[in-house]
């Protein structure tokens, strides 16, 4: 299973310094969420929205527009907003 968490920085330290690292009463849990913390990808600051880019209705949008049934920035729109958005931007609008 894949999952996207929000750790707070504190939490994510203390977890690294067990990468590696065997528990008591062979805990498995325990061990399983330190080595998911250990193996997980930190977002960058400043990140952009991530979508679920499967749900792109690009397609469908150029169709229309190369038909004249929207306008360019009608179809800029449709394929900007279709996805949803799975972790909101860490940054401002007007960051772009």
């Amino acid at each position: 299973m894949q999952l996207v968490i929000n750790i707070d920085d504190n939490f994510y330290k203390r977890a690294m310094v067990y990468k590696g690292e065997q528990f008591p009463d062979n805990d498995d849990l325990l061990s399983a969420l330190i080595t998911a913390v250990n193996n997980g990808v930190p977002l960058s600051k400043g990140h952009g929205d991530l979508i679920d880019r499967s749900q792109i209705e690009y397609m469908k949008a150029i169709h229309d527009l190369k038909w004249g049934k929207i306008t360019a920035s009608e179809c800029a729109t449709k394929i900007k907003y279709s996805a949803p958005t799975i972790v909101k931007a860490d940054r401002s609008e007007e960051d772009g």
